[in-house]
């Protein structure tokens, strides 16, 4: 439907990411405490991904997560790191609104992901990978 609901704020500034992180962790789930964002302040850039409500026609969520993999493909493939967060939860819509209020979006455009970039300090060994025997059906489930 060619919406291109995609609206990127691009975050350099100290405070601003501080505040992002504080969100993020005040928003954490208690089973994922020990994964703080922290580390959103250490990022050299933070990209905030919104869309559009009118220009995404009842799929905001897809859009944006669309977006954002590939946005975290074409950093890899430059030799940069990212981490995908979510600004998003069905379950939590105070995550998304102070988000906007830190960040002065305006109503109608909703923040999906928050992808810090930059340089990674190391990289993680190989992922042990699940069987494509237990992912792929064929014909039927």
């Amino acid at each position: 439907m060619n919406g291109q609901p995609w609206h990127f704020v691009v975050v350099r500034d100290a405070g601003i990411k501080r505040r992002l992180a504080d969100i993020k962790n005040r928003f954490c789930p208690a089973a994922k405490q020990v994964y703080r964002a922290d580390f959103l302040v250490q990022a050299p850039v933070i990209l905030v991904l919104c869309v559009d409500r009118l220009r995404s026609y009842g799929r905001e969520f897809e859009n944006g997560m669309l977006a954002s993999s590939i946005i975290l493909i074409g950093a890899h493939s430059r030799g940069l790191g990212s981490a995908f967060l979510t600004a998003f939860n069905r379950n939590e819509p105070g995550l998304a609104e102070e988000i906007k209020q830190a960040l002065d979006i305006p109503q109608g455009i909703e923040p999906v992901a928050i992808l810090p970039v930059g340089y990674p300090d190391e990289f993680p060994g190989a992922k042990a990978l699940r069987p494509l025997t237990e992912l792929v059906h064929d014909e039927r489930f």
